[in-house]
């Protein structure tokens, strides 16, 4: 064990000359160091020791800064903390965080001693250590064999593993993963802010070897916050946004394969804060956001309305029948500071608005607003309310997570009634939270319908998701308030959704808080980037430029597969593929399933590309395989897509690319 730093009773940070334990980073079980019993709560929300097992509670050690710590845990979907009350011999209980005492933990050379910082009782195991159901107490220390404990740390195959943070040089507001398997990331004007000179920093990022680098778009213009998609060339697609009012018209395509920034045709009204979705043909649908920041209620009333970008003309064409049937339903309200408002301007309902290709081949807008409503692009286009919506939450969520996790589902997650607080110094603002940051429903893009699945454990505001190769949905960062840029309240534990048991799962936590202007994307090495945070300024202390990568658990499974894509006879793969159709891959290992995720793009937890398609499995003998690609192009559209192959164990191979052609 290394050196390091120890809290003592008196709360004071000294150094060690001798190897103590460590206190995990992560998840751990808290167990009695002699019986290795795992403490448990009882009906009372008392904690007693009982035989560890999966169900065990996981525990996270929260240093506060006086260097003092509280022990969190999450019952039932809620965070609880470990309550000394301060009083010799009574129980020590779950209880609300707010009002935790702080503990000490002392490393010691065979396990912790923790105590309450104020009076300096000790946690102790009450009676016989060795009991199963002896309860967890405070006592007076005594430097006995009850006041030691262990905290097991939680096994990689549960909770994953994460990497160091490594430094960016930037805030990654936006990021995507390229068809060569790179990541490109960018900020706005500034590497940690945005609205000054007309440049974009940007970086990129090689997860095979971990190479980085900066530099400075300056021949296009600020690409901050704007819709962004993955073209089906593979190309990344920026439409609008910007700090120079003049230039939210702009769309920039950039090409890994020559490293080039190319201005294409203007959109045909300035946008920002708008959402794009790449259809089946191809073509890409914008709409929403606001507009070139000028007075005129014309400009606003414009981007309500959609248009459509054409691939092969590179060109807009405006959808004057399309329209925010979210803006028509707007209704005065009394906010929280007695103000009269419209609950639509305190939703800003025209930022990010969440939208999905249907398998008929039309848009389906879920949220902000609760009622859904499906867009058309033929002739003019056109706006109509579905019938379907939310079965509850409030009227508008904004800052929620999205993610479609099956050729035919996809979540909506999290999110709050009102646009959170911009202003970084108000850390005391009062906030109206809604029960909508638990909340998870579930979509079906065959009937539009929509269900109320199991909340997560944790309340999230602008947080991200991304689908995984064994169907599972990460969902990391967030907010547990409407806080843009302070941290103070910042989700450092993420979790990951079952669909198949409707479960939510906790995970190792992460180290830098990621809140607004955050990004997260799977790699093709099956593990998942996350980045950004902040970008307030230099007079602002919440700027991360900072990204870690986790590595979930299936990577601690086993030995993953290694698999080729077969390129010749008539169902060899042979750089693009059309629909409904066989090619076959090889691999030594046993291959149960394979699925197909969309390359994607993502900005403001809004990422319309990330798809996950699971393909039929056709096992041929002799190590070959035989998959059938997507049925149509509503259900897959067209671009590169990672296939991973996954072994008996659900660990994935890495990916393969292959690229979906609506041409052929």
């Amino acid at each position: 064990m290394r050196i390091r730093e120890i809290i003592v009773g008196t709360g004071i940070a000294v150094t060690s000359q001798i190897a103590f334990a460590e206190i995990p980073a992560g998840l751990f079980n808290l167990a009695g160091k002699d019986s290795g019993l795992c403490f448990q709560r009882n009906e009372t929300m008392g904690l007693v020791q009982l035989a560890c097992s999966a169900d065990s509670l996981l525990w996270n050690a929260q240093q506060n800064p006086d260097g003092s710590y509280r022990l969190t845990t999450t019952v039932e979907n809620r965070e609880y903390c470990i309550n000394a009350p301060g009083v010799a011999g009574t129980d020590v209980k779950l209880g609300d965080c707010q009002a935790a005492r702080p503990l000490n933990i002392a490393p010691l050379r065979d396990g912790y001693r923790i105590s309450e910082a104020a009076t300096e009782l000790c946690l102790n195991i009450a009676g016989n250590r060795f009991t199963n159901g002896a309860k967890l107490m405070q006592f007076g220390c005594t430097t006995g064999d009850n006041e030691k404990f262990d905290l097991k740390p939680a096994a990689k195959t549960v909770v994953g593993e994460w990497s160091d943070t490594f430094e960016l040089g930037l805030v990654a507001i936006a990021s995507a993963v390229l068809p060569d398997g790179q990541l490109v990331f960018w900020s706005g004007s500034t590497p940690i802010s945005f609205h000054g000179d007309d440049v974009t920093y940007t970086g990129a990022f090689n997860p095979k070897d971990g190479t980085l680098s900066q530099y400075v778009v300056k021949d296009t213009y600020e690409m901050f916050c704007p819709a962004t998609v993955m073209d089906r060339d593979g190309s990344l697609l920026i439409l609008g946004g910007g700090g120079d009012q003049a230039k939210r018209k702009y769309v920039v395509t950039y090409n890994s394969d020559t490293n080039d920034w190319v201005r294409e045709n203007d959109l045909e009204k300035a946008r920002w804060y708008n959402s794009a979705v790449v259809l089946g043909d191809g073509s890409v649908f914008t709409i929403g956001g606001d507009g070139d920041g000028s007075t005129n209620p014309k400009s606003f009333f414009e981007n309500m309305k959609g248009e459509i970008w054409n691939p092969d003309t590179r060109s807009f064409r405006y959808l004057s029948n399309t329209r925010d049937i979210g803006y028509d339903k707007i209704e005065t309200i009394t906010d929280i500071d007695g103000r009269q408002n419209s609950d639509y301007g305190l939703a800003r309902g025209q930022y990010y608005r969440k939208l999905a290709v249907m398998h008929d081949g039309s848009i389906l807008e879920y949220a902000p607003y609760k009622n859904f409503v499906r867009h058309t692009v033929e002739g003019e286009g056109g706006s109509m309310l579905t019938g379907q919506g939310r079965e509850d939450g409030p009227k508008y969520i904004q800052g929620a997570a999205n993610v479609q996790y099956s050729a035919d589902k996809l979540l909506l997650m999290g999110g709050n009634a009102r646009f959170g607080i911009e202003d970084y110094k108000d850390d005391q603002a009062e906030i109206n939270v809604s029960e909508s940051l638990y909340s998870v429903y579930e979509i079906d893009l065959k009937t539009g319908e929509s269900v109320r699945k199991e909340n997560m454990r944790h309340p999230r505001y602008y947080a991200n998701s991304v689908v995984m190769p064994d169907g599972g949905v990460f969902t990391v960062g967030g907010s547990r308030d409407s806080h843009l840029f302070d941290t103070s309240e910042a989700v450092y534990t993420p979790e990951i959704y079952d669909p198949v048991n409707d479960e939510w799962t906790e995970v190792a936590p992460h180290q830098d808080p990621r809140n607004y202007h955050s990004t997260a994307l799977l790699l093709p090495d099956g593990r998942i980037w996350v980045a950004g945070g902040g970008a307030c300024g230099a007079s602002c202390k919440f700027n991360y430029t900072t990204a870690e990568i986790y590595s979930p658990p299936y990577l601690f499974k086993g030995d993953r597969p290694e698999v080729s894509l077969v390129n010749n006879g008539p169902t060899g793969y042979n750089g693009k593929i059309g629909y409904n159709k066989d090619f076959d891959i090889r691999s030594e290992q046993t291959i149960s399933s394979v699925a197909l995720i969309r390359l994607s793009a993502v900005t403001h937890s809004s990422n319309t590309d990330q798809r996950r398609i699971e393909l039929e499995v056709d096992p041929l003998g002799s190590d070959y395989y035989r998959l059938t690609t997507p049925l149509n192009s509503n259900i897959a559209p067209p671009g590169y897509y990672m296939l991973f192959a996954l072994n008996e164990n659900g660990v994935p191979s890495e990916a393969k690319m292959v690229k979906l052609d609506n041409s052929l």
